[in-house]
């Protein structure tokens, strides 16, 4: 396990300090996700990385209080990163189980294949093509409480999402999407 570089961080809006662990790619900081679960992401998470150029991190965190879910997950990615743990091209799928809020990050530099150039309002129109993927998978399973089963559901989304663009070829812009 390690702890991402400068991982104590205060919440925005709720002035709590989180210790963020992380092993590999999955950081189950709620405590709610078994090995078992665990042992069948990894490699999963492994090959988005190794096949499409993105590195998918699964977080839970027992509550984000009145934080804005995004901005926490941005700040996870962030602070990952920084430790080298991962690509530069980053999606971080983060749940707080109290609030049962769930919500996705993405990050692209110049690398990944699937996130390569794409402008932020592109960015913002893939986080939306993810979201309504998951958001109908993901949350019956968190309305109850299957938090492994909305995990993976939200893993096969964005995996069915990155794997459907062509190398190179970047969404559409969208005129309704605000970065």
């Amino acid at each position: 396990m390690f702890a991402a570089a400068g991982a104590l961080f205060v919440s925005p809006l709720s002035a709590q300090r989180v210790q963020l662990q992380l092993d590999g790619r999955i950081g189950d900081n709620a405590a709610i996700l078994s090995e078992t679960f665990k042992d069948e992401m990894k490699p999963r998470l492994a090959a988005i990385d190794n096949e499409i150029g993105v590195t998918v991190v699964l977080v839970t965190l027992p509550t984000i209080g009145q934080a804005d879910s995004s901005k926490v997950a941005e700040k996870i990615g962030e602070l990952t990163e920084e430790t080298g743990k991962i690509s530069e091209n980053w999606i971080v799928f983060l749940l707080a189980p109290v609030e049962r809020e769930f919500t996705a990050a993405i990050k692209s530099a110049t690398g990944g294949d699937a996130l390569k150039d794409l402008s932020d309002i592109e960015k913002q129109a893939l986080l939306e093509d993810i979201a309504n993927e998951f958001v109908p998978a993901v949350t019956p399973h968190f309305k109850e409480e299957r938090w492994e089963d909305g995990m993976r559901a939200g893993v096969e989304a964005i995996e069915r999402l990155l794997s459907s663009r062509p190398k190179g070829q970047t969404p559409p812009a969208r005129e309704d999407a605000q970065s």
